[in-house]
């Protein structure tokens, strides 16, 4: 869940590595997601369209379009 700056998690089982994206690919904003968060705080500096980009390890990742 979203609210603002702020990204809400639930159940976050793992270190998951954070990484926003532009619209030209290249990445903005990077940060660790400790296992157990219930909560990260976006810089609000940051602002327009971007890729959310979730690695919690491994070859794979989680990626969602976020508007800050």
């Amino acid at each position: 869940m979203q609210e603002e700056h702020i990204l809400y998690f639930s159940n976050l089982g793992y270190d998951m590595a954070l990484i926003l994206v532009d619209d030209e690919g290249n990445d903005v904003y990077s940060t660790i997601v400790p296992v157990g968060s219930t909560s990260v705080m976006l810089p609000s500096t940051l602002n327009g369209s971007y890729e959310l980009r979730l690695y919690p390890g491994g070859s794979f990742y989680f990626f969602s379009d976020i508007i800050l």
